[in-house]
């Protein structure tokens, strides 16, 4: 498994990496999602999303993390964190996923499944 690619596309959602100028809308996503919060503390903040794009796991390098939006008519509905081979060749390691609360319990069949 390789995802060398910047942008892929599914049936239904436009599947991109996302980038600095992406996190006001990440944040917007993350922050409605306070049950998640309550489980998992600390809260988000746009520090803390820029350190999640960027942290790695011991021996990986950055061509290996993923950190990808799926976006439903230009709006962000799903982020996910994927690094490739890891922790082990065979493996692709999901770090992160949430969906926007809108969509949640509605049956919404993740892509993520067909890309990988």
């Amino acid at each position: 498994m390789c995802l060398n690619e910047e942008k892929w596309l599914s049936d239904k959602y436009e599947v991109r990496k996302l980038s600095e100028s992406d996190i006001p809308d990440i944040f917007a996503l993350c922050k409605e999602n306070t049950l998640y919060y309550q489980y998992c503390p600390p809260f988000v903040t746009q520090d803390s999303i820029r350190e999640d794009m960027n942290v790695l796991p011991p021996g990986k390098q950055m061509e290996d993390k993923h950190y990808i939006g799926f976006f439903d008519h230009n709006k962000l509905i799903a982020i996910m964190d994927l690094i490739e081979r890891f922790p082990d060749e065979k493996t692709a390691f999901i770090g992160f996923f949430m969906t926007n609360v809108l969509i949640q319990k509605r049956g919404t069949v993740t892509v993520a499944q067909r890309i990988l």
